[in-house]
């Protein structure tokens, strides 16, 4: 993970996933990031594009420890993308995750492919 600190403390941008290829598979997890020190409503931003059109599912998810128990995220899911590109934000409370937090990642369809990336802007403490 890279925090990119904004030098006027107002909020920093947690790379969560740089963009890169995601083919059709089993489930993806991003590196779990320690969102210990933030706090409030934070913006996630994804950018996704169809190199071969399928259906792609990107959520966020919390553990307490980043290693298990992961579970998913309250109204933390972006609309699945089928086709082009498509850039989506949403926002959650940082705050209350459980210390730990990571993406989960499907590409389903035959031979589907898309590039993503997703960033989150969130307070620090």
């Amino acid at each position: 993970m890279t925090a990119l600190q904004d030098p006027n403390g107002s909020c920093d941008m947690l790379i969560l996933d740089p963009l890169t290829a995601r083919a059709v598979g089993a489930e993806a997890f991003s590196a779990a990031v320690d969102a210990r020190t933030y706090t409030g409503i934070a913006t996630a931003i994804l950018l996704a594009l169809a190199a071969t059109a399928g259906t792609l599912a990107v959520k966020l998810q919390d553990s307490a420890d980043g290693t298990a128990g992961w579970a998913d995220i309250p109204g933390a899911a972006f609309t699945s993308v089928t086709t082009g590109a498509a850039s989506q934000r949403l926002a959650f409370n940082i705050g209350a995750s459980r210390g730990f937090i990571r993406l989960s990642i499907t590409v389903t369809g035959a031979g589907a492919a898309y590039d993503v990336g997703v960033v989150a802007l969130a307070k620090r403490t």
